[in-house]
């Protein structure tokens, strides 16, 4: 029942709004004559902010409604606003997404209702401690984050989930490996040259001393005949020395982290078969 209705107000969808008061309360009758009461108790003057009947109302005179459907009401010598209370609704849903591992995820959600709805994340259906916003971010997502993940909007009427978003983290790329140090300038001087320059050192000092009488070349000492001269030779063992320096260090290339270790002997001046 009424008692004492001062002024009317209408929404789009047709409901009438009335400002009962001397009940101290807002009434809504729907467009098939049901009428309920929105905010005030009977007989509780006050003014308090509060949703339905906790709000408080002293001899409401007149209220008019916006199409955002807040209601306006003159309470006393004040002016309240208020908005319809009811169930939280989702506007936009929750998007899945995939993202490299060590990269950040997002997650939103945009919903409405009267009193202010609160939000609870979960992911595969467990909750997310500390994930109660209207937006969820990782940020730096794992393997382990990846799954379906939705949140509840609610309020003190109701509550409502979302659907699933579902997350996927693919594993990081490997780097390239680094690109090996190019060398400097010029050729570099094959190993089996070095090590023949090495043997010739080598046996030319032994020839010098004498301990040594066959495949050497000696630019002075004793000749074949006896005698005393300068003379060049170039035996058949010695070219074989080379050839066999050459073929060492040529099996030896074709495995990595082999070194050559020479030694050079100078033992005057090298010369070469005429």
């Amino acid at each position: 029942r009424f008692h004492g209705p001062q002024n009317l107000a209408v929404d789009a969808a047709g409901n009438v709004y009335v400002a009962d008061s001397d009940n101290q309360t807002i009434r809504r009758v729907t467009g098939a004559g049901a009428v309920s009461t929105l905010a005030g108790l009977v007989d509780a003057p006050g003014s308090t902010d509060s949703v339905g009947r906790e709000n408080r109302f002293y001899f409401p005179q007149s209220v008019a409604v916006d199409a955002a459907g807040n209601l306006y009401v003159t309470s006393g010598t004040t002016i309240r606003r208020g908005r319809l209370a009811g169930p939280p609704v989702i506007n936009v849903q929750p998007q899945g997404m995939s993202v490299v591992a060590g990269a950040s995820a997002m997650m939103a959600v945009t919903a409405a209702g009267a009193p202010e709805p609160t939000y609870q994340w979960y992911r595969n259906g467990h909750t997310l401690g500390g994930a109660t916003g209207n937006t969820l971010t990782i940020a730096s997502a794992q393997a382990a984050d990846a799954g379906d993940y939705t949140v509840v909007v609610t309020n003190s009427l109701g509550s409502v989930t979302s659907t699933k978003a579902t997350l996927t983290v693919a594993a990081a790329p490997i780097p390239p490996a680094p690109a090996p140090a190019s060398g400097g300038g010029g050729g570099a001087i094959e190993e089996w040259f070095l090590l023949a320059l090495s043997l010739l050192g080598a046996a030319r000092w032994l020839c010098g001393r004498r301990l040594v009488e066959t495949g050497c070349w000696s630019a002075r000492g004793a000749t074949p005949g006896g005698g005393r001269g300068s003379t060049r030779v170039w035996s058949h063992s010695m070219l074989r020395l080379l050839l066999s320096a050459r073929e060492a260090a040529g099996g030896a290339r074709g495995h990595e982290g082999v070194t050559f270790r020479l030694s050079f002997f100078a033992a005057g001046r090298l010369g070469w078969p005429g």
